[in-house]
Order: C-alpha cells, then sequence, then structure tokens
C-alpha cells in the first residue's frame, strides 16, 4: 500500500523503489492518493497502479562524489 497526499491539487511523484513495488505486487498493491488535504479531503483509491497509470519519468536526481 501506498498513500500519497498533497494540500491541494496537482502532480504526486512516486520514487522508484515504490514505483517497481507496484509492478511486482500487482492487484495486491494499492496506491491511495489524497487531494486537499487542508480544505475538503478527498481520497482516491487505484488498485495496481503500475497496470493503470503511464506516468511521465522525470529524472532529477544529482550525485556528488
Amino acid at each position: 500500500m501506498g498513500v500519497k497526499a498533497r494540500a491541494g491539487e496537482g502532480d504526486i511523484a512516486l520514487m522508484p523503489n515504490e514505483w517497481l513495488m507496484t509492478h511486482r505486487l500487482q492487484d495486491e498493491y494499492w496506491l491511495y492518493i489524497v487531494s486537499n488535504a487542508k480544505i475538503q479531503t478527498e481520497i482516491f483509491p487505484i488498485q495496481n497502479p503500475a497496470a493503470k497509470l503511464h506516468p511521465a519519468e522525470v529524472i532529477d536526481t544529482v550525485s556528488i562524489l
């Protein structure tokens, strides 16, 4: 199970390990998106998000050795 919350509305981000877990667990994995957490909370449950969502990949990690 994963939970992502936003004070308002907008995009959410899954970390690479979270996304891999959605693929691994498939129908056993549920993602709960909580929007408008500060005003009027809405909850969107998604079973097997790997099969239902088509995210845009964003790479913005910088590693300094």
